[in-house]
């Protein structure tokens, strides 16, 4: 398994995208507890406006948590230089040099 997750993990961050919207989709069609989950949780956020919005929504959400699961395989299985070659923008980076000057610990909190 260790070697299929290192393998995957060198396909390009599109395909990777593409192969975890469709497993996000895979895993809320046949997961219904899953699915529970993420209803629930968007209806409790308030986000949508509408139905219409509220299905949206959903189903970005669906990918995105998809999406999310194959980029670990990128942060698991591939070099750091490798990984910062991936970073299209960053912001607040001050910051982080900020918190590090002042000897205090710093946890940082990312879904991707």
């Amino acid at each position: 398994m260790f070697n299929a997750f290192s393998l995957l993990a060198r396909l390009p961050l599109r395909v990777l995208h593409g192969l975890g919207a469709v497993l996000g989709c895979l895993v809320f069609r046949f997961d219904a507890r899953y699915a529970r989950r993420c209803q629930d949780n968007l209806r409790q956020s308030k986000l949508a406006q509408n139905e219409q919005d509220y299905n949206r929504l959903l189903r970005s959400s669906i990918q995105e948590n998809g999406k999310g699961a194959f980029e670990l395989l990128v942060s698991w299985f591939r070099p750091a230089a490798q990984q910062d070659q991936l970073i299209q923008e960053l912001s607040g980076w001050e910051l982080v040099e900020a918190a590090q000057k002042s000897g205090k610990g710093i946890i940082f909190i990312s879904p991707h």
